[in-house]
């Protein structure tokens, strides 16, 4: 069998292939037709053989391989005959001091250059104080004592139209006006004495609240919670050189003290807090609003919804219980460090006013203090230092079934020393609060929201009175992955009525994992059967698959896996989501939404809105 190939066939070879010996790896020779190099022309295109053009002359070249060729280049021009600038001496005087003769007030100086040669010039005569005039030495005369010859001429001194000469009308006043020359002259100006400080314009802004132009305070974002202090304190630090501002962080609701309406607000202003009468005189010193914390010691935050009532128990609370802890001002534009003196000052004065209508009572007005820290054993140890701090209240509330016990406080508020104050999500303060572990048994998944039913294992197994039980969100994973009698691994925020003992259900509580490494292991690598697509809520998972295609036509792969995956959500709800139950579905922003508007039987473009517009 031949050892050539269809590419490089055996001898003959055709015309343009030479034979050529080849070795195989065995060591075999073969001889086989390949491809004859061709040879470049030592001529080109730019470059033509011959015969040559007009403006091209012959000339031998060389190529690399050595051999000669005769080809047509382009004749070079003879070079022009540049012609000998006659270089004429420059003056050694210029335009400052010119050559002689000289104008009045002027001297003949010599001056010499760096190469020795010397040159009379004129320079300013510095005995005499008389101005240079623009005649020339020809021009004057010995008989001239003073020459003025203005350069412009000089503007009539007037009022103008802008301001007009008196009588002077409405709004105006006179005034004097002065100019360069010191002439004065009485001219009609607007009069600025009723003209608002502090504003561009005459007018005065009617002021509004804060609701009207924001939806919501600052927010703290989940992504910068303190979960690891080993880890997540020095990545924190390293973002703010300037180190963190330390406070306490106190468990009760949000309240914005609203100066315009003189209302406390929730922190979206859609609720208020039905402040006393003593408490809003004594706020109403304050020209700005004021962000904070409204605080029941001794109680759990749960407590804080009964001042929001006009009740004989919300009366008992303010005047025995309540605080106000203030901790920001939405509307100043300066850093936090800044904003932090400013409301100090203002919480000082509001608890002076206090003092005069109350001075047998403690001012409920608090301003949070800060501590600046640097180093992360620093802020770790003032939050051990906090979390062993107890808040009690010293007053019976037995009457109204509620029950007074030492609290533990919150956690820590971290805080960049020069950020501004944003009415969003932000990451320029962080919480740090302290979370506990325990282990939960799952019991049964919710019907429709994405959480597991489960009872605490250290307490009573249910229906024994003692059981914690209570719901756990899934954080992501789908019901599936859960079966009855799952041991897990959870994670809260203290407990509900302040200590550990039985049936006290943990507060926000989470899934870390499953107690067992093996068990998590098993349930990860479970693959889902696809949704069932006849079940009851099919119309709202075609809605959603319709948005994720938009979505990934726009080549937004993350929305459209987000809707694919409410989609499949709502299939897998055995139970018939309706108008009255979707919240527990999806919720009531923007998803839970879009749920209710197919519900309700309006059009694709009716529901999504501008959403996949670019």
């Amino acid at each position: 069998m031949s050892e050539c190939n269809n590419r490089n066939p055996s001898p003959p070879c055709k015309e343009g292939y030479e034979e050529k010996e080849n070795v195989l790896k065995s060591g075999k020779k073969r001889v086989c037709c390949y491809k004859s190099k061709k040879t470049k022309k030592n001529c080109n295109n730019r470059n033509p053989s011959p015969p040559c053009k007009e403006g091209f002359s012959e000339r031998e070249n060389i190529s690399s391989s050595g051999e000669k060729s005769i080809c047509c280049y382009k004749t070079k021009k003879e070079p022009k005959i540049k012609r000998e600038k006659v270089s004429k001496p420059k003056s050694l005087c210029s335009k400052i001091h010119p050559e002689p003769p000289c104008l009045d007030g002027m001297v003949e100086k010599i001056k010499v250059n760096k190469k020795g040669v010397s040159k009379k010039c004129c320079y300013k005569d510095k005995k005499t104080k008389k101005k240079v005039t623009g005649f020339s030495a020809s021009e004057q005369t010995k008989d001239t004592k003073k020459v003025v010859v203005p350069k412009k001429i000089q503007k009539k001194f007037d009022c103008t139209p802008n301001y007009p000469s008196p009588p002077c009308k409405e709004g105006t006043v006179e005034k004097k006006k002065t100019n360069k020359a010191g002439d004065e002259k009485i001219c009609c100006y607007k009069d600025d004495s009723n003209k608002n400080k502090g504003t561009k314009n005459s007018k005065i802004k009617e002021k509004v609240s804060l609701f009207t132009t924001h939806d919501s305070l600052f927010e703290f974002d989940p992504m910068g919670e303190i979960r690891n202090p080993k880890k997540h304190l020095p990545a924190r630090l390293s973002r703010s050189p300037l180190g963190l501002l330390v406070s306490e962080k106190y468990d009760g609701h949000r309240c914005l003290y609203d100066p315009i309406i003189n209302e406390g607000l929730s922190r979206t202003g859609k609720t208020s807090f039905n402040l006393p009468e003593k408490w809003k005189k004594a706020l109403s010193i304050s020209k700005m609003p004021l962000d904070g914390e409204i605080f029941l010691p001794g109680l759990p935050a749960s407590q804080v919804a009964a001042l929001r009532t006009n009740t004989e128990l919300s009366n008992v609370l303010w005047k025995n219980v309540a605080k106000f802890y203030v901790f920001d001002l939405p509307t100043h534009e300066g850093t936090y460090t800044e904003r932090i003196k400013e409301y100090t000052k203002i919480v000082e004065d509001i608890c002076k006013e206090w003092k005069l209508d109350n001075p047998d009572e403690e001012c409920p007005i608090k301003a949070v203090h800060h501590d600046l820290m640097k180093q992360p054993d620093e802020i770790e140890s003032k939050f051990n230092e906090v979390m062993k701090n107890k808040h009690t209240c010293n007053i019976d509330l037995t009457k109204y079934e509620i029950e007074c016990k030492p609290q533990p406080s919150e956690g820590l508020v971290l805080s960049i020393p020069d950020a501004k104050y944003e009415f969003k999500r932000s990451l320029k303060k962080y919480k740090y609060k302290d979370r506990i572990e325990f282990d939960a048994v799952v019991i049964e998944p919710h019907p429709l929201k994405q959480s597991l039913k489960v009872y605490r294992l250290d307490c009573e197994k249910p229906p024994h009175p003692d059981s914690s039980v209570f719901y756990v969100s899934t954080e992501g994973r789908p019901k599936e992955h859960f079966i009855a009698g799952d041991i897990l691994k959870c994670s809260a925020l203290g407990y509900a009525k302040g200590n550990d003992s039985c049936p006290s259900k943990p507060k926000m509580a989470k899934i870390i994992d499953f107690r067992s490494e093996e068990v998590a292991i098993s349930r990860k690598k479970i693959k889902l059967p696809p949704p069932p697509k006849d079940g009851p809520n099919e119309k709202i998972g075609q809605y959603f698959d319709n948005v994720a295609k938009g979505y990934f036509d726009k080549k937004n792969s993350m929305k459209g896996l987000a809707y694919k995956k409410q989609g499949a959500i709502a299939r897998r709800t055995l139970v018939k989501i309706t108008e009255s139950n979707y919240h527990e579905v999806f919720g009531k922003g923007s998803i839970g939404q879009q749920c209710k508007c197919v519900l309700e039987g309006k059009s694709f473009e009716e529901c999504i809105g501008d959403r996949l517009k670019p």
